[in-house]
């Protein structure tokens, strides 16, 4: 528990304004393990972790060895770093402790001030990936994008951006634009960037970005994936007009989260890594991610999970319901941050028919269930219950007569009420 109690000392998150300094400092004390990978670095508001798992899965398939760094996790630190699927093991990760406390106390006295909780694990990761001598890192950015503590790769393969919509306004700014240019930070010169499906204004400012440095862009095609039809709760879908094959992960956004992880494999082809175009689309219907519309059976009910949190997200997640269980009984669990845009939330649910169970996150950005109670019902929706741990909602919901129960608003409370099951 070494590596745990190590990270849980840290302050959690910090952006620092100048820039990536602290990090490539931290890198600098570690022999720059980053430049030793082999990257395909992904940002984006909403579609990073989906993308990034089809990335890995199908890269998988294809015989790489495959590192993926995600955040936040679920129900276990555990989870942020994987290769091949498999859960880095905490005994593994504690023989990176003396390095790296090491290095954290060389910079206690800097002017830049300690590394932060995610800046270290971002560190301890790329240090797993070398001495598991992966073919390729899947690396997802934790916040915005120029200033993230995994913005300190030189040279990737390819720089993704998924999507670009208001979240975390309070740091990454109030426009479209400003945002798409806190993404962008992370394009690197003359390395190619793959752009999903974007606002105009967001693509322009990205664009600029990417010609003012050399950066070739590439954008997600649109009409490579076809929807035939819903089965066993995967879609059939038929890509280039001749593969039918399921996708298991659900929705009509996660169509396009694979456009934009075909168009990366496409570039990677170009710059000379052999991929099998059939291989990878086979791949796609044995991809698993926790909590993206992520369905489980539990007696006579289905409880969805989805970790939908902002505006973008959280409209997707309510089409992709009604779309697929309009007529069905439903009530959905939502616990939120305070920092998020909930009245545009509570806008959407208050022209929905779902009644809606309250809690409180397990994380200190939380708004209080009670809260959270009196500002969706001055907005018109129906609150049947508030319980103030996602835990014992998931409990009270599963005794109540609804044939639908989703969990939704955050990590923070999808991971903890996961457990209930």
């Amino acid at each position: 528990m070494e590596i745990i109690n190590l990270v849980n000392s840290l302050n959690t998150f910090g952006m620092n304004s100048q820039g990536c300094l602290r990090m490539r400092k931290l890198c600098a004390l570690l022999g720059e393990p980053q430049n030793k990978l082999r990257v395909i670095h992904v940002a984006g508001t909403n579609g990073k972790g989906s993308v990034t798992a089809i990335l890995a899965n199908g890269l998988k398939q294809e015989g790489f060895k495959v590192g993926a760094y995600t955040s936040p996790a679920l129900t276990s630190f555990v989870e942020r770093i994987q290769v091949n699927g498999n859960y880095a093991k905490i005994d593994e990760l504690n023989k990176y402790h003396k390095k790296l406390s090491s290095a954290i106390e060389k910079l206690k006295d800097d002017p830049l001030g300690e590394p932060t909780e995610f800046e270290v694990v971002t560190a301890l990761a790329f240090m797993y990936f070398i001495d598991k001598k992966v073919d390729i890192v899947i690396l997802e950015v934790g916040l915005g994008g120029k200033f993230d503590a995994t913005n300190v790769i030189d040279k990737p393969l390819v720089s993704v951006i998924t999507s670009i919509s208001k979240d975390h306004t309070s740091i990454l700014g109030d426009t479209l634009e400003e945002i798409a240019a806190e993404k962008a930070g992370i394009i690197k010169k003359c390395s190619p960037v793959v752009l999903g499906d974007l606002d105009k204004r967001a693509y322009t400012t990205i664009n600029n970005i990417a010609s003012g440095i050399g950066a070739p862009i590439f954008i997600e095609k649109k009409s490579d994936i076809e929807f035939l039809k819903m089965e066993s709760e995967s879609q059939v879908i038929k890509i280039d007009k001749r593969y039918e094959t399921k996708f298991s992960l659900l929705g009509s956004h996660q169509l396009e989260n694979l456009k934009t992880a075909l168009q990366v494999i496409e570039v990677l082809k170009q710059q000379g890594i052999k991929i099998d175009n059939k291989k990878f689309y086979d791949s796609i219907s044995k991809i698993k991610l926790s909590g993206r519309f992520e369905i489980i059976n539990y007696k006579d009910k289905k409880v969805i999970f989805d970790v939908a949190h902002n505006e973008g997200s959280y409209s997707v997640f309510l089409k992709n319901l009604t779309k697929m269980f309009n007529n069905r009984k439903t009530a959905i669990i939502l616990g939120i941050y305070a920092d998020k845009d909930i009245e545009k939330i509570a806008t959407m649910l208050s022209n929905s028919s779902f009644k809606i169970i309250t809690t409180t996150p397990v994380n200190k950005r939380a708004m209080p269930a009670e809260a959270l109670t009196d500002l969706l019902t001055k907005h018109g929706v129906e609150v049947i219950q508030t319980i103030d741990n996602p835990k014992y909602a998931l409990r009270e919901a599963l005794e109540l007569d609804y044939e639908i129960i989703c969990v939704t608003g955050s990590f923070s409370t999808v991971g903890p009420a996961k457990l209930t099951l």
